[in-house]
């Protein structure tokens, strides 16, 4: 009996290596949710001084559509938090004299799955993507818009200030 209790452990223990250390699969999903018309028409600019984070994001790089974007803005208190999910991290401070406007292009929800939303929660996470006028895309957790509201949206001659309560699902 001591030998089958032995054994089954064994294999127990094995599949949770296999499962939780040695699989390569990707621990997060994402799905695009539609935007409003409003803030998809929207010309979006900063409100005051924030953090381009520049590099690959270790953490959503098996994502098909987050993994191929390299920059993200973040409140400057929340830029380090960055160090060890983003390689080779460089860290800029832009203000609204940078001359960068924005149009949203797509709002992606991001959930993990699995032992990992022990420390984050498994969302859903959503992020708002810019693009610039020079056609490069940013990543905008919407969490960080009610860290530091950064961000403002010209709709139909009315600015208004983005925050996680806007509404940008349709």
């Amino acid at each position: 009996m001591k030998q089958f209790f032995a054994i089954a452990l064994f294999f127990v223990f094995g599949a949770f290596l296999y499962v939780f250390m040695f699989n390569d699969s990707c621990p997060y999903t994402e799905m695009e949710v539609p935007l409003t018309d409003d803030i998809a028409h929207a010309k979006i600019v900063l409100t005051k001084g924030t953090s381009l984070l520049s590099g690959e994001d270790s953490d959503y790089l098996c994502l098909k559509e987050m993994g191929q974007i390299k920059l993200k803005l973040v409140d400057p208190a929340s830029a380090t938090h960055y160090k060890y999910q983003i390689k080779d991290l460089k860290i800029d401070h832009i203000t609204p004299n940078s001359g960068l406007e924005f149009t949203a292009v797509k709002l992606i929800s991001v959930t993990k799955h699995g032992l990992g939303t022990i420390d984050s929660g498994k969302g859903p996470f959503d992020h708002l993507i810019l693009r610039d006028q020079n056609g490069k895309l940013y990543d905008v957790a919407l969490v960080y818009l009610g860290v530091s509201e950064f961000l403002k949206a010209k709709i139909n001659n009315t600015e208004i200030t983005l925050t996680p309560k806007t509404k940008f699902k349709k």
